[in-house]
């Protein structure tokens, strides 16, 4: 660790981009326009983003064009947070975004996107950050100044081929998920709702699956011998309990949630995932999903069917917390097929529905790991091998 010099990002030849500081008028297609809530884990996420125009979209790069490896940094609301830009990827950088770039003299390019999300990094952020009374923010003109440890070449090389490979893992798995759920819900659609299957029975949703209203956890507080991540509806969005509240691990086998549990919340963010995010304990306003009549994927996806006109009832509550009751789930119908339909379904529909799961445990897994290791090794704790520091294809 002694040999690692610690430089500014000015001096070790990282430069900062500014972006233009209007906002673009919308298009219903076109450029993406990435904002704040568009860096995800490290990634840039263009499918939540608005569009812009050709015209405005050259207008807005003219300033600062992202280039391949360059790193995406949020200077307000998440200030610290950054993402890298892959390769092929075009987009419009949004205000309070600014770019980082690596000359390649002193920081190897593809090592930025790590280097910037290790401790030493935050600790920057913490000395630097400016308390405001609406957001806290970062100073174009300070980031520069930030002080970091920098690893000889080599080790950043075969750092960085550690890191993106699992990186790359991580997203394949995410991908394939992804791509599964899609799938899923179009069978499930053109099996049973674009052509109602013969001999089937209409019930509500509350009949064919049972709503387990989760627990005012806080009357439950964590022993120092036990105890379970809560899972509020942030974690549910999130997909991981990073962060979460504790709460005692004595508690109901019913309200203990283990991955591949249906979880629906019915106020705030109306949303229902597949957990994947671990073992928890069930928070109020949350309902776990169970069935003992009908597989997992047919609930699953009747209240995916219904999900828009449950939050479409929920914006129109007059609280300051829109939700749904349980009679909109008793009005919420559910086509039935016959035994016969349901079986010849459920051989094709359950396997997938029980690998998106595995592929999402697998995402939180290899993430779980990357993010333990990033710190070790940014900080000298954990050294490569010279094979390791070879197989890179690095040299200092």
């Amino acid at each position: 660790m002694g040999e690692w010099p610690t430089l500014s990002l000015r001096k070790a030849g990282v430069t900062l981009i500014d972006c233009d500081h209007r906002t673009p008028t919308a298009v219903p297609t076109g450029y993406p326009y990435v904002t704040i809530p568009q860096l995800e884990d490290g990634h840039i996420d263009t499918s939540t983003a608005r569009r812009i125009s050709r015209d405005d979209f050259e207008q807005w790069t003219r300033k600062a064009r992202a280039e391949p490896h360059d790193v995406v940094l949020s200077r307000r609301t998440n200030p610290g947070v950054t993402a890298f830009v892959p390769e092929g990827l075009e987009f419009a950088l949004g205000q309070n975004l600014v770019l980082l770039r690596s000359d390649g003299t002193v920081v190897y390019p593809p090592f930025l996107r790590w280097l910037v999300r290790g401790p030493e990094w935050w600790e920057q952020i913490g000395r630097f950050l400016n308390v405001g009374a609406v957001f806290d923010s970062l100073k174009c003109a300070d980031i520069p100044n930030f002080r970091l440890r920098i690893p000889p070449v080599s080790e950043q090389r075969g750092i960085a081929n550690i890191l993106g490979t699992l990186d790359d893992k991580i997203e394949l798995s995410r991908r394939m998920s992804e791509t599964l759920e899609a799938t899923v819900r179009a069978l499930f659609k053109s099996w049973f709702v674009d052509e109602v299957p013969t001999g089937g029975t209409v019930r509500g949703l509350d009949e064919i699956a049972v709503f387990l209203n989760g627990l005012a956890l806080q009357k439950f507080p964590p022993t120092s011998h036990d105890s379970l991540p809560v899972i509020k509806i942030a974690q549910l969005r999130a997909g991981d309990t990073r962060g979460a509240d504790r709460a005692s691990g004595d508690l109901p086998a019913d309200y203990v949630v283990h991955d591949g549990d249906v979880l629906f919340s019915w106020s705030g963010s109306l949303e229902c995932v597949l957990w994947a995010g671990g073992r928890g304990a069930l928070n109020q306003h949350l309902f776990k999903v169970t069935s003992a009549e009908f597989p997992k994927w047919f609930y699953y996806l009747w209240i995916h069917r219904h999900l828009a006109d449950f939050r479409e009832i929920a914006a129109g509550m007059a609280t300051t917390m829109g939700h749904i009751q349980r009679h909109h789930l008793s009005r919420a119908p559910v086509v039935v097929p016959a035994p016969a339909v349901l079986a010849a379904a459920d051989r094709i529909l359950g396997p997938m529905i029980e690998q998106i799961t595995l592929r999402n445990v697998e995402a939180r897994t290899l993430a779980e790991i990357r993010d333990a290791l990033l710190p070790r090794l940014i900080s000298g704790e954990l050294r490569l091998t010279d094979a390791e520091l070879a197989s890179a294809g690095g040299t200092s």
